[in-house]
């Protein structure tokens, strides 16, 4: 498994400290990072827009349910956009950014030998 110094790679000035991430690889060098955990941040039961969505004046079991699907709807949307993103610059891998490295998932195929 290749690992990736970051302070050598173009995308270097995108690294932010450790998180799981999406690359974009192209001859061999990450000239693109998208951090997963960027999207448009984490509601909670008691935000308002969830509160609204789920007819509650307060928190309760309903509205920690619809803050976790809420949440998972903004994730899917921003792992969608930031992997097209990646996708038109090169191979997208996702992996883990750490003490200014990447660290790929392993690729996995499903044909046998």
């Amino acid at each position: 498994m290749r690992l990736y110094d970051m302070q050598q790679q173009p995308a270097a000035e995108q690294y932010r400290g450790c998180g799981w991430a999406w690359v974009a690889i192209k001859d061999d060098q990450i000239i693109a990072v998208r951090y997963m955990d960027n999207h448009t941040g984490s509601l909670t039961s008691r935000s308002p827009e969830v509160l609204k969505r789920a007819d509650r004046k307060r928190d309760c079991m309903w509205s920690r349910y619809v803050a976790r699907e809420m949440n998972r709807e903004r994730f899917l949307e921003w792992r969608t956009k930031a992997k097209t993103e990646l996708a038109k610059l090169g191979e997208v891998r996702s992996g883990m950014m750490s003490c200014y490295q990447f660290y790929p998932n392993v690729k996995y195929s499903t044909q046998s030998k």
